[in-house]
């Protein structure tokens, strides 16, 4: 076997993760002509089939699997490695912080605020809702709602988070088992709209499904869908009006890390920050006002 770089291991990390090769494109920023073709070119260096093409995807080869299970353990040490060249640096480094677009647009100008005041720190801000994961180095810090975060970062709780149903000014004319309602598509069973339909206007369907929160959040201020908001997003948002009382969420909000960086002092400057931030804005995030 003769594996051209790291980069052999990492493709297959990502095939064998995203199971087709239109979305490992998508993630490593190529086409899926390139993937197949550094796909073709590894497989040829390695001398055995590490994926079989199938209609609905890929699958692993029993090479494949193999060559994934020696190529994780590789990830995770140079994972670790890098953990701890970082924590160990007396200087500012890059801090890369993962948080969803309402608590991005929410706070924005806070963040701004900071990578001015700190030019030395390069700031860099992962927004969206897919879950980013701290121990592959995705992101160093993460702002999350969370039940219970996972046992392998350390962090603090920072805030319990008012929820209430929301909607453009007209709705208030509605009863709220007559609302309209989108749907978020991506978890259809479990998603705080399809809990929120169910609880408020179980006889209403979904119109439609959106898997974009800017799209829900702009059909809502058009009286297009009831919507449900933590109420710090909600009352910010001048488009629209509490159509229910506030209610306390069973997922409060955390900053957390990896164990490895919380000596980082970059990461150590930016969790006191976000924690700072969030205590001045206790009453928005428990729907006082």
């Amino acid at each position: 076997m003769a594996l051209e770089d790291w980069d052999d291991l990492r493709l297959v990390l990502a095939v064998a993760a995203h199971k087709t090769l239109t979305a490992t494109a998508t993630v490593l920023g190529v086409d899926q002509s390139t993937v197949t073709r550094r796909l073709r070119a590894c497989e040829d260096r390695c001398g055995v089939k590490l994926f079989d093409r199938l209609r609905g995807g890929i699958e692993l080869t029993p090479a494949g699997k193999a060559f994934v299970r020696a190529a994780s353990e590789v990830e995770e040490r140079l994972f670790a490695l890098e953990r701890e060249l970082s924590a160990e640096t007396s200087e500012l480094s890059p801090v890369r912080v993962t948080l969803s677009t309402p608590l991005a647009a929410l706070w924005i100008d806070d963040f701004v605020q900071l990578a001015r005041t700190r030019p030395e720190l390069r700031l860099e801000l992962e927004v969206g809702d897919a879950f980013r994961d701290l121990n592959r180095r995705e992101a160093d810090v993460a702002l999350r709602r969370a039940k219970n975060p996972p046992e392998y970062l350390v962090g603090r709780r920072l805030s319990e988070m008012a929820e209430a149903l929301y909607g453009a000014p007209g709705l208030l004319e509605l009863p709220l088992d007559q609302l309209p309602w989108v749907g978020w598509e991506p978890d259809l069973e479990g998603s705080a709209l399809e809990v929120a339909r169910r609880e408020f206007s179980p006889r209403q369907s979904f119109t439609l499904y959106a898997n974009s929160l800017l799209v829900l959040l702009d059909a809502a201020r058009k009286g297009h869908t009831a919507i449900r908001l933590a109420c710090a997003i909600g009352d910010a948002d001048p488009g629209l009006v509490r159509l229910t009382e506030p209610v306390m969420s069973d997922t409060p909000l955390w900053v957390l890390t990896h164990p490895d960086l919380r000596g980082s002092p970059s990461v150590k400057l930016v969790m006191e920050f976000i924690t700072t931030l969030v205590k001045s804005n206790t009453d928005a995030l428990l729907g006082r006002r």
